[in-house]
C-alpha cells in the first residue's frame, strides 16, 4: 500500500488516493464549510469525484456531506441540500457525522468506536486498508482560502512521553473527566450550578457565591453526605492548599490538617497505603486529582487505593496532583519523578470534547485513554456528582475510581513485559524481567536480584 503520509499537497494526495482506491476504504465528512464563492476549487472537486465518488462538491458552501468509498464502490454518499441539515451514517462498524456551519459545525469519522477524523474545517478524509482493515491516514483539507491547506494529527511532546514510558515497561493510563457543560439532562442542582456560572461569568466567582451561601449549597451539592458537619466543609472552602510555582511544573506546599494533608514532597495524602506492595501507581493530575474540597479519604487516589486493598492487589498509590497543571507540566513532573519499570502511571485531568482525538490516538498506540462523559450522563443512580462546574464531589469520585480500577485490573491480568533499549530521562535503569501467572510483577524480588 502506498504511503499517503509523504504527501502534503492536496493535488498530489488526490492522485495517490486514485492509485489505491481499489484497495482502500475512503471516508469523507465535511465540517463548517468547503469554500467561499470567490475561491474556485472546481478542478479539485472534479479530481476528488474521479476517485469514484458520484457527487460533485463544487458550489457547496455550508452544507453537510458524507462520502464512503470501499474498493472503488460507493457505499454511501449524500450532500445536504439545506445548510441546516446534518448528515449521519452508521453501519458495518463505520459511524460518520457531518454538520455544516449552520447546523452544528462538527464532523466525526469512527471505526469500531474509535475516532479518526481531525474535525478540521472543510474536508475530513480518513483512509483504511480495506483488505487488512488497518488505519492508513487521516487529513483535514481547508478550502476556505485561495491557497488550500492540508493538515494531519501531529504527536505532541506529551504523547511522545507516554509512548516512551510504555516502551520502558511503565504502563500509562489517561482519564479525562467531563465538565458540567458536557452533561445533558442536568439535575436540579446541576441546572442551578450551571445558571450560577452563566450569571457570575467564571468558576472563581461561582465558588465565591457558593462560599457566601454555604448553608444552602452544602446540602444541594450533596456535600452534606461527605462531611459530618458544615464546619468541616468550611475548612476546605478556605482552600488551605498552597502551590509552589516552578518553571517546569508546580508542587503543593506542605500542609497538615484534619481532613486535608500534603506531605513534604508536595503529594496529597492517600489513605490506607500498604507497607508491603508489589508495584506503585503514580497518579498525576490537575485540580480534579487534588480537590481540596474533598477529604483525603474521598479523593480518586484514595478510593483507588481502597479498591486495590479490598481486592487483594498489592499496589501503593501516590497522588502528585496539583491544581492548575497543564499536560506539559505533568509531563515534566513525570520525568522528574522516581518511577520504576513495572509501575503504572495514571493521569487524571479535566477533559473536553477536544480530548476525543487524543483518546483514540492513544488507544491505537496501546495506551488506555478514556473521556468519561458517557458514564455521567443522566439518568444514573450516583446521586449528585458535581461540586462545582469543573470538579466532582465524593460521589462522582467514587465512580471515577471504580472505572479506573476496572481498566487497570484488566491490564494487570494480561500484563507482559519486554526488554527495551532506551531509558527515559529521570527514570531508574530497568531491573531484570520476571513473569508470573496472574500477571502481577513482583517488583520486590526483581529489586533484590538487581541489587545482587
Amino acid at each position: 500500500m502506498e504511503d499517503l503520509k509523504i504527501y502534503n499537497d492536496f493535488n498530489q494526495y488526490i492522485k495517490a488516493l486514485k492509485r489505491i482506491a481499489d484497495k482502500s476504504l475512503i471516508v469523507i465528512a465535511v465540517r463548517d464549510a468547503l469554500t467561499f464563492s470567490n475561491y474556485n476549487h472546481k478542478e479539485l472537486y472534479n479530481e476528488l469525484q474521479s476517485i469514484g465518488f458520484s457527487i460533485n462538491l463544487n458550489g457547496s458552501f455550508r452544507e453537510s456531506y458524507i462520502g464512503i468509498l470501499n474498493k472503488g464502490t460507493v457505499l454511501y454518499e449524500e450532500r445536504a441540500k439545506d445548510v441546516l441539515t446534518p448528515l449521519s451514517y452508521n453501519s458495518n462498524g463505520i459511524q460518520v457525522i457531518s454538520k455544516g456551519y449552520s447546523c452544528g459545525n462538527f464532523c466525526s469519522i469512527k471505526k469500531d468506536g474509535d475516532e479518526y477524523a481531525l474535525n478540521g474545517i472543510g474536508l475530513n478524509i480518513v483512509v483504511f486498508d480495506a483488505e487488512e482493515n488497518n488505519f492508513i491516514d487521516s487529513v483535514s483539507v481547508n478550502l476556505l482560502k485561495e491557497s488550500v491547506t492540508m493538515s494531519r494529527y501531529e504527536k505532541s511532546a506529551w504523547e511522545n512521553k507516554l509512548l516512551e514510558l510504555k516502551r520502558f515497561g511503565i504502563q500509562p493510563f489517561t482519564f479525562y473527566l467531563p465538565k458540567l457543560d458536557d452533561i445533558q439532562n442536568k439535575s436540579d442542582w446541576e441546572t442551578l450550578l450551571y445558571n450560577l456560572i452563566i450569571e457570575s461569568g467564571n468558576r472563581q466567582a461561582t465558588q465565591g457565591i457558593i462560599a457566601k451561601n454555604v448553608d444552602k449549597y452544602y446540602e444541594l451539592s450533596g456535600m452534606n453526605t461527605c462531611y459530618d458537619s458544615i464546619e468541616e466543609f468550611k475548612e476546605h472552602l478556605n482552600n488551605p492548599c498552597r502551590v509552589l510555582r516552578g518553571n517546569l511544573y508546580s508542587k503543593n506546599v506542605y500542609y497538615k490538617g484534619k481532613y486535608l494533608n500534603i506531605d513534604w514532597a508536595g503529594r496529597r495524602m492517600v489513605t490506607d497505603t500498604p507497607a508491603d506492595y508489589d508495584f506503585t501507581v503514580h497518579m498525576f493530575g490537575d485540580s480534579v486529582g487534588l480537590l481540596w474540597e474533598i477529604k483525603d479519604s474521598d479523593t480518586a487516589a484514595s478510593r483507588l487505593q481502597n479498591l486495590f486493598n479490598v481486592n487483594g492487589i498489592k499496589a501503593k498509590v501516590i497522588n502528585y496532583s496539583v491544581a492548575g497543571l497543564s499536560l506539559d507540566n505533568i509531563m515534566n513532573y513525570i520525568t522528574d519523578s522516581e518511577i520504576k519499570q513495572g509501575d503504572i502511571v495514571v493521569v487524571l485531568c479535566s477533559g473536553g470534547k477536544s480530548d476525543r482525538r487524543r483518546e483514540s490516538w492513544l488507544k491505537r498506540n496501546g495506551i488506555y485513554s478514556e473521556y468519561m462523559v458517557e458514564e455521567f450522563q443522566r439518568p444514573h443512580n450516583y446521586g449528585e456528582v458535581f461540586y462545582d462546574a469543573n470538579h466532582f464531589n465524593h460521589n462522582g469520585l467514587k465512580v471515577v475510581a471504580e472505572i479506573m480500577f476496572d481498566k487497570i485490573n484488566d491490564y494487570l491480568q494480561t500484563m507482559t513485559y519486554r526488554p527495551v533499549v532506551d531509558k527515559p530521562k529521570g527514570v531508574l535503569p530497568p531491573p531484570n524481567f520476571q513473569s508470573y501467572p496472574h500477571g502481577l510483577l513482583k517488583l520486590k524480588n526483581i529489586k533484590n536480584k538487581s541489587a545482587a
